[in-house]
C-alpha cells in the first residue's frame, strides 16, 4: 500500500434502505427500533468522537503515520454526556449507533 494513500469508507443505512433490503431478502419488517446503550454510554457518538480525534502526524524520517486516540470506553463524560442525554431525551434515534429490525420470514 506504500504510496497508495489512506482511505476510510463508512456507509450508514437508513431505515428505508434496510427495509428494502430485508424485503428483497424475503422478510416482512414488523418494526425498527434504535439499538444503542443507555446514556451516558453510547456507540454512535463515541465512534464519531474518536473519528474526529484521528490524525496524521509526520514521521521523523519522512512520511506520515496514523495516530489513533486512546480508547476511553463507551461511557461519555462532561459535555459529551450532557449532549447524549439531551439528544436521547429528544429522540433515541438521534444518537442511535445501530438500527434493530424486528422482522419475520415471509410466508
Amino acid at each position: 500500500m506504500a504510496g497508495k494513500g489512506c482511505h476510510f469508507v463508512e456507509y450508514r443505512f437508513s431505515r428505508r434502505e434496510l427495509g428494502r433490503l430485508l424485503s428483497e431478502a424475503g422478510f416482512v419488517v414488523k418494526r425498527f427500533v434504535p439499538h444503542e446503550f443507555v446514556p451516558p454510554r453510547n456507540m454512535g457518538l463515541v465512534a464519531d468522537r474518536n473519528m474526529l480525534a484521528i490524525r496524521f502526524v509526520a514521521k521523523p524520517g519522512g512520511g506520515w503515520e496514523l495516530e489513533l486516540p486512546e480508547w476511553r470506553g463507551w461511557e461519555l463524560t462532561g459535555a459529551w454526556a450532557t449532549l447524549v442525554r439531551a439528544l436521547w431525551a429528544l429522540s433515541p434515534w438521534s444518537v442511535a449507533g445501530e438500527i434493530l429490525a424486528v422482522a419475520r420470514k415471509a410466508a
